[in-house]
């Protein structure tokens, strides 16, 4: 009987033992890969040293941090912007380069699109969806008082845009908007944290009364 207690706490160390390593390797295994892929771009051949690991990515961050200093300048901030309506006439790069452009833009950028966490009726009155609000006017597409939400999917980069109305939405104020990011990609085992406000933890109630007042 002890001997297969031994066993079983043994078992349950080494699991836990897992949980401990596996995150932690696959993340530095992640990033071994990007820095690899990175420094293989660029591979300068020193005399007597050969090729030095690291130089090609070391070479790769100055680059972009040099362009983006240079773009900030006025007079090569004007070059860049010609530059950039160049690539958005070509047929083809057009569509990718301003794809990409936007999803940059949205990501990093100062116009960020996935800053407004909120929760959405989509499919039925009792679900709630985890999404984010991306256009509040959406009226190009012939549609009136609506906004375009991006529910992105769980454990993937994927996602919807839905059209709703906003009596079906109840903003997440006091959730910030990595949190909910994080929580949705990862399916919602993540633990979101405490409150920033109070006003988060009623928001279902408040979108609820919304609904009825408008019925």
């Amino acid at each position: 009987m002890k001997t297969k207690l031994k066993n079983l706490h043994i078992v349950q160390h080494f699991f836990q033992g897992i949980l401990v390593v596996a995150p932690v390797f696959f993340t530095f295994y992640v990033l071994q890969l990007i820095f690899d892929k990175l420094d293989s771009l660029i591979q300068v051949k020193f005399p007597r040293l050969g090729i030095i690991p690291g130089v090609g990515v070391l070479i790769i961050l100055v680059g972009v941090t040099l362009i983006g200093y240079l773009s900030s300048i006025f007079f090569l901030g004007r070059l860049f912007d010609l530059f950039e309506r160049l690539l958005e006439k070509i047929p083809v790069i057009k569509f990718l380069y301003s794809s990409l452009k936007e999803v940059f833009d949205s990501l990093i950028g100062q116009k960020k699109k996935f800053d407004r966490p909120v929760l959405a009726h989509i499919y039925s009155d009792e679900v709630w969806e985890l999404g984010f609000i991306t256009q509040e006017d959406v009226s190009d597409f012939g549609l009136k008082n609506m906004v375009a939400v991006y529910v992105p999917m769980s454990l993937a980069i994927s996602g919807r845009v839905y059209f709703i109305n906003p009596s079906k939405i109840a903003t997440l104020e006091g959730i910030s908007a990595s949190s909910a990011m994080k929580f949705a990609v990862s399916g919602g085992v993540t633990n979101i944290g405490a409150p920033e406000h109070q006003s988060d933890i009623p928001a279902v109630t408040r979108a609820r009364r919304i609904k009825k007042r408008k019925k």
